[in-house]
C-alpha cells in the first residue's frame, strides 16, 4: 500500500521555485555565503520564507527554523506600526525597493544596528521581497560618539563667546567709569570712541552666542544693533541725524564679521562726529548687499558737509582713518572715498570677499 503524498507548503514551494531558477552552486554562493544577512519575505504576508547562514549568526538563532515564518519587524527594538508597514509596502510596490537604518534585537536580547535594503521581484506570479541587512553597529557607535563630541565642543565654543562678550563689556564699563573723572573733551572723546570699538567687537560675540551656527553672524541684524548702540552712545549729539539702513539678510563668518564690524563702526562714527556740525539735520545711509559672485559690497554715505578737499585719507594721521586703512587691508577690500552728491556729503564704498573660514576646532 502506498503512503499518501503530502502537498508542499507555500514555503517549500517557494524554495523549490527559487532553486529551480538558481543552480545549487549559484544559490550557495550568492545566498548562503553572503556576508550580509539575507531574508526572502512574502510580500503579502510579510513572513520570512528563507534566510541565509549570516542571518542565523547575526540574530543569534539556534537554527533557520527559528527565523522562518516570522515577520521580520518583530525583531526590531521598535516594531513598525500598521500605518508604517503600509507606507513601506506602498514604497516598495511603487519603486521596487526601500532602505533604512534600523535598531534590532537578537533572539538572545543583544541590540545592534542594521542597514536594511529591500528589493522586490516577481516569481511565478508571486511577489517576493529580498531583504539584505548589513550590521552597521560599529559605524553607529562612532557616529554617536562623534556627535556627542561635537555637541560638547559647540557648548564649549558657546561658552567662550559668552565669556569674551562679558569680558569686553567689563572693559567697556571700566572705561566708562574712568571717563567720569575726565574733564578734557578731547580725551573724553578718545575714551568714548574706544568704548564703541569694544562694543562693536562684543556685539559680534553676543550674536554668535545667541546663534545656531556659532561660526556665522547675521550681519544685517548686526548693522541695526551697532547703529542703535552708536546712537545711544552719542545721545543728544546725533539726535537730529536719521540713519537709513538697507541691508539684505547676509551670513558672514566670524573672521570677516569682526574687521567688517569695526570698519563700519569707524565710518559711521566719522559721519556722526564730523558730517553735521552744529547739530544740523542729516541722514546717514548704510547699504549692504552680496552680488552673484558672492562678493560683499558695503556702502556708507551721508548728506553732510563732505570731506575737506585737501584730505588724503590713506596718509591721514587720524586714528579712525588709520584703523579704516588697517581693517580694509585685513579684509583685502577695495575701498574708495568720494562725494556723495553735488558738492555735499561723503560716500565710502567697500568691496570684499568673505575671508576663508578657519576650522573651529
Amino acid at each position: 500500500m502506498h503512503e499518501p503524498q503530502l502537498s508542499p507548503t507555500p514555503t517549500h514551494r517557494c524554495l523549490m521555485e527559487l532553486r529551480a531558477i538558481w543552480s545549487p552552486a549559484i544559490y550557495e554562493a550568492l545566498f548562503n555565503e553572503a556576508t550580509d544577512a539575507i531574508f526572502l519575505v512574502d510580500a503579502q504576508t510579510l513572513r520570512t520564507i528563507d534566510c541565509n547562514r549570516r542571518a542565523i549568526e547575526l540574530y543569534e538563532a539556534k537554527s533557520k527554523q527559528s527565523l522562518v515564518n516570522i515577520e521580520g519587524h518583530h525583531l526590531q527594538r521598535q516594531e513598525f506600526t500598521p500605518a508604517e508597514l503600509a507606507e513601506i509596502s506602498q514604497t516598495i510596490n511603487q519603486t521596487g525597493c526601500w532602505s533604512q537604518d534600523i535598531e534590532y534585537v537578537t533572539l538572545k536580547g543583544r541590540a545592534f544596528w542594521g542597514h536594511l535594503t529591500a528589493k522586490q521581484f516577481r516569481m511565478e506570479g508571486r511577489l517576493i521581497n529580498m531583504v539584505w541587512i548589513t550590521d552597521i553597529t560599529v559605524r553607529k557607535i562612532a557616529e554617536t560618539q562623534s556627535q556627542a563630541a561635537l555637541q560638547e565642543k559647540e557648548l564649549l565654543l558657546k561658552e567662550v563667546h559668552h565669556r569674551v562678550k562679558n569680558n569686553l563689556h567689563i572693559i567697556s564699563n571700566l572705561l566708562d567709569l574712568q571717563s567720569d573723572q575726565i574733564t578734557d573733551e578731547r580725551l573724553l572723546s578718545v575714551f568714548n570712541d574706544s568704548q564703541n570699538r569694544i562694543q562693536a567687537m562684543a556685539l559680534v560675540h553676543e550674536q554668535l552666542y545667541q546663534a545656531q551656527d556659532f561660526g556665522k553672524v547675521e550681519f544685517s541684524d548686526y548693522i541695526y544693533r551697532l547703529i542703535n548702540n552708536l546712537m545711544f552712545s552719542y545721545g543728544d549729539r546725533v539726535r537730529s541725524i536719521h540713519p537709513i539702513i538697507e541691508a539684505e539678510p547676509t551670513l558672514i563668518n566670524i573672521e570677516t564679521a569682526i574687521p567688517c564690524g569695526l570698519l563700519l563702526n569707524e565710518l559711521v562714527t566719522n559721519s556722526f562726529k564730523h558730517a553735521f556740525p552744529d547739530s544740523e539735520n542729516g541722514e546717514v545711509h548704510i547699504q549692504l548687499r552680496r552680488d552673484q559672485s558672492q562678493k560683499l559690497h558695503l556702502r556708507i554715505w551721508d548728506n553732510g558737509i563732505g570731506l575737506p578737499p585737501e584730505l588724503e585719507w590713506q596718509s591721514s594721521t587720524s586714528l579712525g582713518l588709520k584703523l579704516v586703512k588697517i581693517l580694509a587691508k585685513q579684509l583685502k577690500a577695495v575701498i574708495s572715498f568720494e562725494q556723495a552728491g553735488a558738492g555735499v556729503g561723503t560716500s565710502v564704498c567697500i568691496s570684499f570677499s568673505e575671508l576663508r573660514h578657519r576650522s573651529r576646532f
